[in-house]
């Protein structure tokens, strides 16, 4: 959330991440007062929330300090005895059905060519 003054002071540290990590895993950002979607589908209740997710299967909830070292020490491993959950489905779209007219309803007749 752009307002947390938490995220913030993550901002620095998380975009270092990518760097420290040297490809071991990958590193993203989601503005959740914004992508309300995705944080309803993941859980997210407050600012920063951390996820690590693993094989597009499960996702683990970070509760660690916020150093490089340690999230990559997570990644790594530490994530194995934090708290996971499934990984959400997407929410399909909602599809409305084309409007049908109403039985009794006549269409308007073609204008005539002259």
């Amino acid at each position: 959330a752009p307002w947390c003054g938490h995220c913030k002071k993550l901002a620095p540290i998380w975009d270092a991440l990518p760097g420290e990590a040297g490809g071991q895993f990958n590193v993203g950002k989601v503005d959740c007062t914004v992508e309300k979607g995705v944080a309803g589908r993941f859980g997210v209740k407050g600012y920063p929330s951390i996820k690590y997710v693993v094989d597009g299967s499960k996702v683990y909830n970070y509760q660690g300090a916020r150093t490089t070292e340690d999230f990559k020490k997570f990644a790594a491993s530490g994530y194995q005895t934090a708290a996971s959950s499934d990984f959400p489905a997407a929410e399909k779209p909602s599809q409305k059905p084309a409007a049908k007219p109403a039985a009794d309803s006549k269409a308007a007749p073609e204008p005539k060519a002259d």
